[in-house]
């Protein structure tokens, strides 16, 4: 877990900083399932790839907590190890939580 808040902090340090200069930026998560081309500045690229590790599994409270770019199979896979799965899993075993939450539709 300390490696988790350790990559949080940081993370979040570039933001602020971003933020200070009043100045846009990409976040950059690794990888994407997107077919259009799109134009970015590396420098102006905040690194969130590394945030793809499933951090704890609570086999009683029957939750996972997880970093966004964990992909669904590897959830999945995880889950199984304590005889768990969630109650919807995505179609593209590829995807990640965090993809799956922000392509979600909330009312």
């Amino acid at each position: 877990m300390e490696a988790h808040k350790s990559a949080v902090l940081e993370i979040s340090s570039r933001i602020k900083d971003y933020h200070s200069r009043n100045e846009p930026f990409r976040i950059y998560h690794g990888s994407t399932n997107s077919t259009r081309k799109a134009a970015y500045e590396r420098k102006r690229m905040v690194d969130t790839s590394g945030l793809a590790h499933v951090l704890r599994v609570d086999r009683e409270k029957r939750t996972v907590l997880v970093e966004p770019n964990v992909p669904m199979d590897a959830l999945i896979k995880e889950t199984l190890k304590y005889g768990l799965i969630p109650p919807v899993v995505m179609e593209f075993p590829g995807i990640t939580v965090g993809g799956g939450f922000a392509g979600s539709e909330c009312p």
